[in-house]
């Protein structure tokens, strides 16, 4: 059976933010905001058609640029001349050892150059697909999306990362300085965002990042697709088994697959009743052996039964905050674009910063 179901974070309309409501979660709760992020700064990064015309969309033309339209194949046209192939983009994203988990870290992803258009094209899938995805894109722009004869492990292959700094022209789209300033980034001459640590997140179906805490206040706004957000009080890491070995970096849990344990589908976000041993037929992410996996886990970091999280589905226009220190594991339920927004901690909150977050436990471990 799965652990008991997360708690749902407490949850305010964008209308209700206020210093004073923000003051009582700030360093000590989660918050999700519904509705944050007003439809004309969505509109920035998916309009006027995602779906349809990726191409024309913000995402696109500032983040993920397609190469030159063109023929795509260099074929003699209508009037006898040789069409230009289409131009080609690359970027760099990770892609993880195990097909499932990402860590910036070279032990666990390795780094691969692909077209910008397949990268779109995992951004477009709603949902994780029950084969390997062949993403094939045209010098018109557009993105076809197949399914292939399955592979030896499934999709999860096929799945990739990608991080960079949010473009100004997509960063002015979120105004974020006039949405936070008031109600959150409080502390005079303290609380600032840094536009180079803005960072747009772009991941396949299925991506999971493990449970890991951050040293500083962060909010997640989703932007495309749908993320599942599992968090964790600071007084509980020490039922979380943080990594006390070189082989994993010190921020990391050593807890693989949180989300899983409570039962959540990383196909549908999603929580089920109780397991089966080929959770494929029952819509789950094609990992057979899922009731097994979970006793391992649970005989293996048995602490992990006392720990209360908290979980909920982010959808597009969400901000989800997460106090620094708190572990957290988050799992890409569709393609997926999120953007993270930073700032470090007051000179007052830092004096009493937990131990295991101090540099020293950091070199320590």
């Amino acid at each position: 059976m799965p652990l008991p179901a997360p708690r749902p974070p407490k949850v305010v309309a964008a209308s209700e933010l206020t210093p004073e409501l923000f003051a009582r979660f700030r360093n000590r709760r989660p918050l999700l905001i519904k509705r944050f992020l007003p439809a004309a700064a969505l509109a920035a990064w998916t309009g006027p058609d995602l779906y349809g015309a990726p191409e024309r969309s913000g995402l696109v033309r500032h983040l993920l640029p397609f190469g030159a339209s063109g023929a795509g194949s260099g074929e003699d046209g209508e009037d006898g001349e040789r069409a230009p192939p289409a131009q080609t983009v690359s970027v760099e994203v990770l892609r993880a050892r195990d097909g499932r988990s990402f860590v910036d870290d070279d032990r666990f992803t390795s780094r691969e150059s692909v077209d910008t258009r397949e990268l779109v094209g995992h951004v477009l899938l709603r949902q994780a697909p029950p084969a390997t995805a062949a993403v094939t894109g045209t010098g018109n722009g557009t993105v076809t999306v197949t399914a292939t004869e399955t592979e030896r492990g499934g999709s999860e292959h096929r799945r990739m990362y990608y991080r960079a700094v949010v473009p100004e022209p997509l960063r002015d789209s979120l105004q974020i300085e006039a949405l936070l300033r008031p109600s959150c980034l409080t502390v005079p001459d303290q609380d600032r965002i840094n536009p180079a640590l803005v960072k747009a997140w772009v991941s396949s179906p299925g991506c999971v990042t493990p449970l890991h805490y951050d040293r500083c206040h962060g909010f997640l706004l989703q932007i495309i697709g749908a993320k599942y957000f599992m968090q964790f009080d600071a007084e509980d890491t020490g039922n979380l088994y943080l990594s006390n070995s070189p082989s994993l970096p010190s921020h990391v849990s050593r807890v693989p697959n949180v989300t899983q344990l409570y039962g959540i589908s990383a196909r549908t976000g999603e929580r089920t009743a109780a397991f089966t041993n080929s959770d494929r037929a029952n819509g789950g992410d094609g990992h057979d052996g899922t009731a097994e996996a979970v006793a391992w886990t649970l005989a293996k970091f048995p602490r992990v039964r006392e720990a209360e999280p908290f979980g909920t589905l982010l959808e597009p226009g969400d901000a989800l905050y997460t106090p620094p220190g708190w572990l957290h594991e988050v799992t890409s339920v569709s393609g997926s674009v999120s953007v993270t927004i930073p700032w470090d901690q007051s000179d007052d909150e830092y004096a009493h910063i937990k131990p295991y977050m101090t540099p020293a436990a950091a070199l320590s471990s």
